[in-house]
């Protein structure tokens, strides 16, 4: 027999939205002997073993650096043969969360260290007769993609050899843990009829695989909604383009189903029936990364419930990779993805998860440099700043694991990144322009002009220097300067650092000893001029700001007596920002606040400054922020202070970068 797997796939022409079953025996001349299995799959898999769900989830990879997961299926085998069986969905359509790739499946399954089975022509397979193939139904088409139809009344198909479809693409071996199938979450009905409608609330935040019991008395087609939002008794299902929905298909009697490829974020779930069902049970079994927690007492009531629900915002956000939310989106961003490996390092010493995200970021194959919008994804926009942030995160994962090795095997993406913002670098006025072309998105964060400024098309915007795009820039400089000193490696560029720091103070500083976010040229477009909490903590951070200037920006920052006319201006949205166009402003300057996001930013630019003096502001920001969350009923943090209200209500009530607010308790206390 072959030792080695091949890629091979049910059929020559796989289409969008297909489902194939492959089938194999395992055969133990001894109970109890070791069983192993290495896979890899696009899109996405679920491997069973004498009917038993034993192993899924492909990493969330390209489709040019496979890789390959390895599970242990002993518990699942008995001596003698036993039944395999593996089904892949192929997903077909990109999103952020998903790089297209070539519909797939290889395997190689080890008994006592002998190679047993693999796959091959000789592999049987069929088209799955319950998945309803080719629908192409999206729960959210940019993000997390494909929805799912199971219809427990299809008809059994027969099985055929599968075809080497000639893929053979690098594999990698899976750089963190499996992920763990936990125990049922049940939902308890809160609402609706009893007979076609029933509203169900598992009790918190969770994220996990939908798992449903009942009885039909006809074969008709279910429709189960989920989400974070109860409005008017419904979930909010329907949010413009977005149709957070699956569907199953009754045989007449008991049915019972659980979906072991698509994972819901929500806390509730609502159940529409075409005829009358007895429903048994509709919960989430949550899927969870594997961690161990530091033990941590913050002191009072209040603080320990704000470092337990942090940790779970976390918690929810880490599969794959981070992810900004369990339930919208599911997406790894640079900008988020920084925060979050802030948090798992106090929250949990969490490294080697970091290290995975770091390194899927870099495995972007941009024809500009630049880091992609998110990962793993191909898509021809992406955010700028992000992609600085990328470095910040990267000195910081050296910092907390010691790891140079991986900063050595990062280095030449790192550099190239580098290169590609400098050939926007301005000589004569030595000042980094944005990135002004229509594939740009000089977003900062969810702030006031932040957003406004940065969600236009960049080209609408002409040629122009942001204070915020300017200090990441010398931030990820500093961080390269800090690795080379590490590596042993160079970077010539890193020298610039200080010529950059001057000429930000000089077209950004004001008198008053705060800072601009954009230059004079920018206020012909929005004549409204204002200054960021973002820009100026972050003058604080790169030492673009001296001293005395630091002092003034603080004072800002930490809300105490200033001369300063300034009045802030806490906008979390688009939509707000438009329509509060500042009418009773007149010698007053509009200080944007820092979002749930950012404000770690704000928060280390007061302690850099004076640990004493701050420490307590510090302390009593994080209170009031997550004390605003809790008392209005959140069991996990939210991407802004708004709410599920932001976003045209498609507000995350869950959002990794929040939990990190957190861990000024473990800094500070």
């Amino acid at each position: 027999m072959n030792r080695h797997g091949i890629w091979i796939w049910e059929n020559g022409a796989p289409q969008k939205d297909e489902y194939a079953d492959f089938t194999d025996k395992i055969t133990l001349a001894e109970e109890g002997a070791p069983v192993s299995l290495r896979i890899s799959a696009d899109s996405n898999y679920a491997v069973y073993v004498n009917g038993a769900l034993a192993a899924f989830g492909q990493y969330a990879d390209f489709p040019y650096c496979k890789v390959v997961n390895t599970h242990d299926l002993t518990a699942y085998c008995k001596k003698g043969e036993n039944d395999l069986l593996i089904t892949v969905w192929y997903y077909g359509i990109e999103c952020s969360t998903y790089a297209l790739g070539q519909a797939g499946l290889f395997f190689e399954v080890s008994v006592d260290g002998t190679v047993a089975a693999v796959s091959g022509e000789h592999t049987l397979c069929r088209a799955n007769p319950y998945y309803v193939p080719h629908r192409g139904k999206c729960i959210t088409p940019t993000d997390i993609g494909l929805s799912y139809f199971y219809n427990a009344a299809g008809k059994e198909l027969p099985y055929h050899g599968a075809v080497a479809t000639g893929y053979a693409p690098e594999l990698h071996e899976r750089p963190i843990l499996p992920l763990v199938l936990d125990e049922l979450r049940p939902g308890v009905v809160i609402g609706g009829d009893g007979l076609t409608h029933f509203l169900l609330d598992i009790g918190r935040e969770d994220c996990g695989f939908l798992e449903l019991a009942l009885e039909s008395e006809t074969e008709q087609t279910i429709i189960i909604a989920y989400g974070e939002h109860v409005e008017d008794g419904h979930v909010s299902r329907i949010l413009g383009a977005r149709d957070f929905s699956v569907e199953y298909g009754t045989v007449i009697g008991e049915n019972h189903f659980l979906n072991a490829f698509r994972r819901l974020g929500c806390r509730y779930l609502e159940v529409f029936a075409e005829n009358p069902i007895k429903l048994r049970l509709a919960g989430i079994r949550p899927t969870s990364y594997p961690l161990t927690e530091i033990p941590f007492d913050a002191g009072t009531p209040l603080r320990r419930q704000i470092y337990e629900v942090a940790k779970r915002t976390l918690r929810l956000c880490m599969h794959e990779h981070y992810e900004d939310c369990p339930w919208r989106e599911q997406s790894l961003f640079g900008g988020d993805g920084r925060n979050e490996m802030m948090a798992a390092y106090y929250l949990f010493g969490e490294t080697k998860f970091s290290r995975a995200s770091l390194w899927l970021l870099a495995q972007d194959t941009r024809e500009d440099k630049f880091m992609p919008i998110c990962a793993p994804a191909i898509f021809p926009i992406t955010i700028p700043s992000f992609g600085l942030h990328w470095y910040q995160a990267l000195r910081e994962y050296v910092e907390h694991s010691g790891d140079v090795d991986f900063a050595k095997e990062m280095w030449n993406r790192a550099c190239e990144q580098l290169d590609a913002f400098l050939k926007y670098y301005n000589e004569e006025e030595a000042i980094l322009y944005c990135p002004w072309e229509k594939q740009y998105w000089n977003f900062y964060e969810w702030a006031g002009a932040l957003l406004r400024g940065a969600g236009v098309a960049a080209q609408q915007l002409g040629k122009r220097a942001d204070l915020i795009l300017n200090c990441l820039f010398i931030r990820a400089l500093d961080a390269m300067a800090y690795l080379a000193e590490k590596t042993g490696l160079t970077y010539e560029p890193v020298k610039m650092a200080d010529t950059l720091r001057a000429s930000v103070r000089k077209y950004f500083r004001r008198e008053d000893g705060l800072y601009d976010t954009f230059t004079a040229a920018y206020h012909e477009i929005d004549p409204v001029p204002h200054i960021s909490e973002l820009g100026n903590a972050l003058a604080i951070l790169t030492g673009v700001a001296d001293e005395t200037d630091a002092a003034v920006i603080c004072r800002m920052l930490s809300n105490t007596e200033t001369e300063l006319p300034i009045r802030k201006v806490d906008l979390g949205s688009l939509i707000n920002y438009i329509t509060d166009v500042y009418p009773d402003i007149t010698g007053i300057l509009p200080v944007v606040s820092v979002s749930l996001g950012m404000c770690s930013f704000v928060y280390d630019a007061l302690l850099m400054t004076d640990t004493e003096k701050y420490r307590e502001f510090v302390l009593n920001d994080v209170d009031t922020r997550c004390k605003y969350m809790l008392d209005r009923g959140a069991t996990t943090f939210w991407e802004t202070l708004e709410g599920q209200e932001g976003f045209a209500k498609a507000g995350s009530l869950c959002h990794g970068w929040s939990a990190l607010p957190a861990c000024y308790y473990r800094k500070l206390l």
